[in-house]
Order: structure tokens, then sequence, then C-alpha cells
């Protein structure tokens, strides 16, 4: 059933092997019994909370003549992944197919569309592995590999994002450690919580969409004011567990009763414990008065990367629409965060007219220390690159930081009776147009 090779032949022979298994697999069962599985030395009875297994990855470039191979954090192996067993999938005739837990365990930060942790989910039937997943910046990962011994399989890999996909040949083999059969913690952010004094009355929401009770203790999260001076750090914001469709409603006046009072505009990091990426949802609205709509103050200015295979080609840009002049009425508020715990960030910014052309290129804006949050408004860009008239311009916002960890929210506020006397209204995604 198992073609029994050892590790040099079958990088030798990866591209060969790979383009044969996904030529032939769509037409063929796979190799029954369901064995070996992801999870040894449980070979035979792969059984939920058991430690899983350790896979290392070896990666070449499918769309390259040379087929080059891609090293991460590592100049002999592409990155190292956690398998662990969470169950099988029944039909009337019985199991065919067991189902895995993975993420990745080590990565290159640096490389965006790899960026720190992938996580998802993976079926086998018989030698097939289909494996499926994302990562904290939005990439689909798709992995169809075939085991060709007991610790060793080869096949493809696909990571794509919106307009960007990467295509690689790979070569997997099992190296002996056991992981944790857990998902790592999910970092959630939420940029705007307003203290329980504010103009503004805040109410935290955080859903369960996953299929799972998250339990008591697994849901915490940690608030910085605009300094990055922790206000609270691991505080547990449930008081019950969690049922899968549940939402949990916590006011500013909620979230100061668990951890303290904190003055000004202050950012929370969110962390579920063992929990995919999606399996919650977390969004912070808010209204002036207790009669007025609540408004969503969740949303963000989505990152677009350029990027290349060296962390110096790497760069996160983000696109601020109808970049008003300080001569109209209107003021532009943005909120630059930096995620990252130890280490700062320079931002520039490029300013654009209407149509196309560059007002000012590159002018560095700020540099952000860890946990910190940066105010850029238009007035200091006019200070920057100088006055413009052109209602239409845009500014693009510019970090080398890795993938996810510099935030940025906008806001624009219209002065139409006095400096200071319009409402800030967050137009994050998708800008003025």
């Amino acid at each position: 059933m198992f073609r029994k090779k050892t590790l040099p032949a079958l990088v030798a022979g990866s591209l060969v092997l790979g383009a044969g298994i996904l030529a032939f697999s769509p037409m063929t069962y796979a190799d029954p019994p369901h064995n070996p599985n992801l999870t040894a030395p449980y070979v035979g009875t792969p059984a939920l909370n058991k430690p899983g297994n350790v896979w290392r990855i070896h990666a070449f470039r499918d769309a390259h003549e040379d087929h080059a191979p891609v090293f991460l954090g590592s100049d002999v192996y592409f990155m190292d992944i956690c398998a662990f067993y969470i169950g099988t999938h029944y039909d009337p005739a019985g199991p065919t197919h067991d189902k895995y837990g993975w993420y990745t365990i080590s990565s290159y930060p640096a490389v965006w569309w790899i960026y720190t942790a992938n996580y998802g989910i993976a079926t086998k039937e018989g030698d097939q592995v289909f494996m499926h997943g994302s990562n904290s910046y939005y990439w689909n990962q798709y992995m169809q590999w075939e085991l060709v011994s007991f610790d060793s399989g080869a096949g493809h890999w696909r990571a794509w994002h919106k307009t960007h996909i990467r295509v690689f040949n790979i070569t997997i083999e099992r190296i002996g450690e056991k992981c944790d059969p857990r998902y790592p913690k999910t970092p959630f952010f939420v940029l705007n919580v307003p203290n329980a004094n504010a103009t503004e009355i805040g109410v935290l929401n955080i859903t369960n969409t996953g299929t799972a009770t998250i339990p008591l203790g697994d849901l915490t999260g940690s608030m910085y004011d605009v300094a990055g001076t922790p206000v609270f750090t691991g505080a547990d914001l449930l008081s019950a567990d969690l049922a899968p469709t549940e939402t949990i409603r916590l006011s500013s006046a909620d979230l100061e009763a668990i951890a303290g009072s904190w003055a000004g505009r202050a950012w929370m990091e969110i962390e579920c414990n063992n929990c995919p990426p999606d399996a919650i949802k977390v969004q912070m609205t808010g209204k002036r008065s207790p009669g007025d709509p609540l408004v969503d103050l969740t949303p963000e200015v989505p990152e677009i990367r350029e990027v290349g295979f060296e962390p110096d080609d790497d760069e996160g840009t983000f696109t601020l629409l109808g970049f008003p002049p300080t001569s109209s009425t209107q003021e532009a508020n943005v909120r630059v965060y930096n995620t990252d715990g130890s280490s700062s960030y320079d931002v520039w910014g490029t300013l654009y007219n209407g149509f196309g052309a560059v007002l000012c290129s590159d002018v560095p804006l700020a540099t952000i220390g860890p946990k910190n949050l940066v105010r850029v408004t238009n007035a200091d860009v006019e200070i920057a690159c100088g006055s413009w008239t052109d209602k239409n311009a845009w500014l693009q916002i510019t970090t080398k930081a890795p993938a996810g960890i510099i935030r940025v929210q906008y806001l624009v506020r219209d002065n139409v009776n006095g400096p200071g006397t319009g409402v800030l209204s967050n137009i994050s995604v998708g800008g003025q147009q």
C-alpha cells in the first residue's frame, strides 16, 4: 500500500511525484485502511486530547523554472506544522475520513503570506491528506499531499489572497516530535475603546461563531492606553462559559469593573485559548447618547502588501481615500497602532491628488513604539508635504513592519460650525469616495 522512500529520494523526486499525485488523485480512491495516521505513536487509535505530531515541510517554487527551494527562518526547511486529531467523519457505511487540526509552529514573520500562525483543519482518507486553513492576515492555505511511507509524503501547497497566489511543490516528513493538541491563542484587536466617562457610550460585543463552547477562563483581554502602558493584562472577560452563537456584551463601565479605569481612548488585545481564527467575532459599538443608534467603531483600513521573498522587499500599505486639505472644514484624524510588544516601527506617507499625481513621496510620519498609538492629522501631513487644495487627494501610509502588526483607523469630522465642533466618523473601509 505504501511506497517506502528515503527523504533524499523524496526531495529529489518531489516535482515528479507531486505532479503525479495531483494528476491522478482526483480519479482514484484512497488506499484503505486509515493508517498510518498523522499522530503516531497512536497508530490505529487516534484519540482526542492526545499530543499531536510535528511535520516538517520542504517547499519548492512550482512557478519558477528552477523549482528552487524556499526557506523560512531556516536554511534547511520551509516550516514545521503541528497536526492533532479532532475526530472522524462518518457516513452510513462507517468512518471513512479522519479529521485533524493543524497550525504552524515555525515560520518567518516578515513574509506576509505565511505570517506568524496559520491554522486549519485536515482530513485524511487512507493515504491522501487534504489540508485547509488561513492565517491572521486572511491568507487562504490549501495543501493536498499523499503519504508515500509511514513518515513522509509529497504534494502541492497553494496560498492565495485576493489577487496574489503562491504555488509550491512540497515534501513533508514526520520528525518525531510531539506538540500541543490545541490551537495557539488567537489575538483579536479592538482599536477604539472609550472610557466610562467619554461622550460616547461604548459596548464591546463578543460572539462565539464556532461550534464548541468557550470555557470560562479561555477568553482574556489586555488593554493599553495611547502611550502603550498596560491598563490591565490577561483579564478574564467571561463570567460563564460562552456557548456557540451566544454573545456577551461588555460596556465601558463593565470593563472598568473587571480591571479598573483608564483615561482617554484605549485599545484592547483579546485572546481566545484553543480557538480557531474564525471562532469568535469581536465588535466595538458606540453611541453619543442613550437614544442614539449604535455606530460600529471597529472598522480598520485594510492592509495591502507588496511582497518579495526577502524581508526588505516586503512592505504594507494603507490607502486613505478622500484625504481633506486643511483649507476645508474637514479634519482628518488617522490613528496608527503598533500591536507589537517589543519593537518600534516607522511609517511613511505618500500623498496623491485625485488624478494620481504624486504631491509628496515617502515622507516620515511617525516612529511608533511598542503597543503605542500615534495620531496623524491632515495638518501633520501638510507640515510634511506642503499644502494642497484637491478634496479628492488620497494618502498612502507605508510600513515595513510584519503583516498585521500596524493597524490603522481613518476618522474624519466636519467642523462646519467651527474647529472641533464636528463628530468623528469612522470611514476606514473605503474612505470618502
